[in-house]
């Protein structure tokens, strides 16, 4: 079986699928609090390490590993 071109693959593909892979990208967990629902803009590190809002939100996620 022969493949296309990625020209021809490329024009299949919907605009906003495209738009999606090239510009959306996830977040992950452990940052998405800070990501979406923090005012600051920038932390220090040791800021970071502390950050009630940040640890209160690790706390609340279900743990990959079982107990």
């Amino acid at each position: 079986m022969e493949t296309e071109p990625t020209l021809v693959r490329d024009y299949r593909v919907p605009l906003l699928e495209r738009l999606k892979e090239n510009l959306v990208q996830t977040v992950p967990e452990e940052i998405a609090v800070c990501e979406f629902d923090c005012d600051h803009e920038e932390c220090s590190p040791r800021e970071w390490k502390h950050c009630l809002r940040r640890l209160t939100a690790r706390n609340k996620q279900p743990s990959a590993v079982p107990s």
